[in-house]
C-alpha cells in the first residue's frame, strides 16, 4: 500500500523553505521603493537592475509601472523581489 497525501501550494512553499530552497516571503509585507533601493538590496548597480526591469516591463506595465518611474508599488516590489530573488531587510 502506497502513501499518499495532498499538498497544497502554500504547504509546498513552507517545505521549500524549510529545506534552504526558498527563502520565506509568505508573511512578509512589502512597502514601496525606490528602484534604487531595491538595487542596492540586490546588490546590484543602478544600470543593471534598470535592464532587469527592461527584461519584465510588460508585467510591469500591467502593475502600473512606467519605465520612468522612480518608485515601485508594494506588489511591484513583491513580483521583482521573488523573480530575481531579492531578500530584504526587515
Amino acid at each position: 500500500m502506497g502513501l499518499f497525501f495532498c499538498l497544497n501550494l502554500e504547504n509546498f512553499q513552507q517545505i521549500l523553505y524549510l529545506c534552504g530552497i526558498l527563502p520565506n516571503t509568505t508573511n512578509m509585507n512589502y512597502k514601496s521603493m525606490y528602484k534604487f533601493e531595491l538595487a542596492d538590496a540586490a546588490g546590484v548597480t543602478r544600470q543593471t537592475f534598470y535592464n532587469w526591469t527592461l527584461d519584465v516591463q510588460e508585467h510591469l506595465k500591467e502593475m502600473g509601472v512606467k519605465r520612468t518611474s522612480k518608485m515601485l508599488p508594494p506588489k511591484a516590489v513583491k513580483f521583482l523581489c521573488e523573480k530575481y530573488d531579492i531578500t530584504l531587510k526587515k
